[in-house]
C-alpha cells in the first residue's frame, strides 16, 4: 500500500503507511521475542524446579540410607557389646570356679593330712585313708545308703572324677550316680558358687566331718 501511494506521488501518506507498518511489524517482533523469552524463562524455571526436586529426592534417599546404616551399625555394636559382656562374665565365672575348685582341692589335701596324722611325703608311702561312716551318719541323723557310701569313697580318692567313671566303679548307671549326688548335696547342705565344684565341696565336707571329735 505504501508503494501505491508512492507511485501516486503521495509521499507523505506513503511514509506514514510505511511507518505504521514498520511499527506494527516491530511490535510483532517484540511480542514474539517476549513470548520466546517467557517460554525460555518458563522452561528454565521448570528445569530448575525439576532439578531441585530431583536433588531433594536424592538427598532424602541418602538420608534414609544413612539412617538405615546407622541403625544396622547400632544393632551390630549392641550385639558385639552383648557378646563381649557374655564372654567377660563367662570368663569371670570360669576363673572363679577354677579358683574355688583349687581352693577346695587344697583343703581336701590338708584335711587328708590331718586324717592321716602326718603330712604326705614323696619319700614315704601314703597311709591308707578312709572316711568315718559312723560320724557321717551321725551328722545327717540317718543311715547312709551303700550306694552313697561307695560314691563318697570314690570321690574321696578322686574328687574331680566324672560321673561316668564313678558309675563304672560303683556299678551304677550315670543317672543313678547323678541322683545319689544330688541327694547328698541336699543332705550335707553343699553350697558352691559353681555347680561344677559341688563334688569337690562334698568331699571337703565329709572329710571335715570325719575329722571331728
Amino acid at each position: 500500500m505504501s508503494q501505491a501511494y508512492e507511485d501516486r506521488r503521495e509521499f507523505q501518506r506513503s511514509f506514514w503507511i510505511y511507518k505504521e507498518w514498520y511499527t506494527f511489524e516491530d511490535s510483532i517482533f517484540r511480542f514474539n521475542n517476549q513470548k520466546a523469552v517467557s517460554q525460555a524463562e518458563i522452561r528454565y524455571n521448570y528445569e530448575k524446579q525439576k532439578l531441585a526436586d530431583q536433588l531433594a529426592y536424592e538427598q532424602q534417599l541418602v538420608e534414609q540410607q544413612l539412617r538405615s546404616e546407622r541403625h544396622i551399625y547400632l544393632l551390630i555394636g549392641s550385639f558385639l557389646l552383648v557378646i563381649l559382656a557374655f564372654l567377660f562374665i563367662s570368663k569371670n565365672r570360669i576363673d572363679r570356679s577354677e579358683q574355688e575348685r583349687m581352693l577346695l582341692l587344697h583343703k581336701i589335701e590338708l584335711l587328708k593330712e590331718r586324717l592321716a596324722g602326718q603330712p604326705f611325703s614323696t619319700t614315704s608311702p601314703q597311709p591308707q585313708l578312709s572316711l568315718d561312716r559312723e560320724k557321717l551318719e551321725t551328722f545327717i541323723d540317718r543311715p547312709l545308703g551303700d550306694s552313697s557310701w561307695s560314691i563318697l569313697n570314690v570321690l574321696f580318692n578322686e574328687p574331680s572324677i566324672a560321673n561316668k567313671e564313678i558309675a563304672k566303679q560303683v556299678s551304677l548307671s550315670v543317672e543313678g550316680v547323678s541322683s545319689s549326688l544330688q541327694h547328698m548335696y541336699k543332705t550335707f547342705d553343699i553350697q558352691t558358687e559353681s555347680s561344677q565344684n559341688k563334688k569337690v565341696a562334698l568331699v571337703t565336707k565329709v572329710v571335715r566331718i570325719s575329722l571331728e571329735e
